[in-house]
């Protein structure tokens, strides 16, 4: 099995701890895996993991704060003035090109640590999500001050049942957002082929466009995002290895974020 994952890292010093456990975790799947990092400043990390490499893109920040890709400054290459929220689409044209070369591949966002475990579970559930036209989901979550693990996008019990060969599932409709994606090859294939690969959707800031992948709201591909159940001494939990974490556990304590104590259990279902 031959695994790529694809970062977007605009250059910021206070940034490189979250950066450096993302990339942790994804040698811990596979030491082998390769690694692209997007970014707009050489950065020397782990210079002896050939596996690990660098795309480097002229975005500075910006006064001006809203481009289309197609625009006239872009294709003559000033992207400096354009938002440096850009750089997370710049994968594309990357992943475009090898979708062949890999078996499975992953969009991050460089503060997402995306573990074996969630690896794993991924593997075991996917195919059966897929099969059914549903989205396998995962949460992210931050941790407080007393080690609780929060979910940072949903902010409202989510109480929608269903059952899939046996199998009971949560849907979430509320919100499926997570900060990365990961796909297949035969999936990937598809959402290249789709507008909402180049980005033609409604909802979402610049950043967020490029880690939703095919399973935001507005899109059609997939009848839901689902996260399955399973069965334990009081009733439903849902897996552990279902969140990833929001390393910056910067959304706890704000609004209605983080209110929401993963895992999440059900009595009855």
């Amino acid at each position: 099995m031959k695994l790529a994952a694809h970062i977007t890292f605009f250059y910021n010093p206070s940034r490189l701890q979250y950066l450096k456990k993302v990339i942790e975790a994804l040698l811990e799947i596979d030491s082998r895996i390769d690694i692209y990092i997007y970014t707009n400043k050489k950065i020397l990390l782990y210079k002896n993991i050939p596996n690990i490499n660098l795309k480097i893109f002229t975005y500075r920040k910006s006064l001006i704060s809203r481009f289309s890709k197609k625009s006239f400054l872009d294709k003559i290459g000033i992207k400096w003035f354009i938002h440096p929220f850009y750089l997370a689409w710049e994968n594309r044209n990357y992943i475009e090109r090898m979708v062949d070369d890999y078996d499975i591949q992953i969009y991050l966002e460089d503060d997402i640590e995306f573990k074996k475990e969630n690896f794993e579970y991924w593997l075991k559930f996917n195919k059966k999500a897929l099969s059914n036209n549903y989205k396998l989901g995962f949460f992210r979550h931050e941790i407080d001050k007393k080690n609780r693990r929060l979910l940072t996008d949903v902010t409202r019990p989510l109480t929608e049942i269903i059952e899939l060969e046996g199998q009971k599932f949560l849907l979430n409709r509320h919100n499926p957002y997570c900060g990365f994606w990961i796909m297949d090859k035969k999936e990937l294939k598809a959402f290249i082929k789709s507008p909402e690969w180049k980005l033609e959707f409604d909802a979402y800031g610049i950043r967020e466009k490029a880690a939703i992948g095919w399973h935001g709201k507005n899109m059609n591909r997939y009848k839901g995002t689902i996260v399955p159940l399973l069965e334990d001494t009081e009733g439903y939990i849902t897996p552990h290895e279902a969140t990833v974490h929001h390393l910056p556990n910067n959304y706890v304590g704000r609004g209605s974020f983080c209110s929401i104590e993963f895992p999440l259990r059900y009595s009855e279902v």
